[in-house]
């Protein structure tokens, strides 16, 4: 379940909550729907908030985004086609002829 456009604040929660697996699953495709889900939540500058009992304050999102930011860093894959399969080498042997 991707993030709608402008999704609403329970959908911002269920998707804060069923992608913070990102780890876990070893997907970016969560980190990236997660991270999406915290710069959101950011914006809408939540002081502190509570839902369905728990508590949430600005500095845990923001130490969330921090930390799957650095996740997405280390480990993006290369996509198809963009990495050669072969190393290239100069051929010097000439060179001071």
């Amino acid at each position: 379940m991707p993030l709608s456009d402008v999704p609403s604040d329970p959908e911002l929660w269920e998707a804060y909550d069923l992608y913070a697996r990102y780890e876990e699953t070893e997907s970016l495709s969560d980190a990236h729907i997660f991270r999406r889900a915290c710069i959101i939540m950011l914006r809408r500058r939540p002081q502190r908030s509570e839902t369905n009992g728990y508590r949430v304050d600005f500095f845990d999102i923001q130490k969330e985004l921090t930390e799957v930011r650095r996740w997405i860093g280390a480990n993006k894959r290369v996509t198809a086609g963009t990495a050669s399969t072969s190393a290239k080498y100069a051929d010097f042997s000439r060179l001071r002829e």
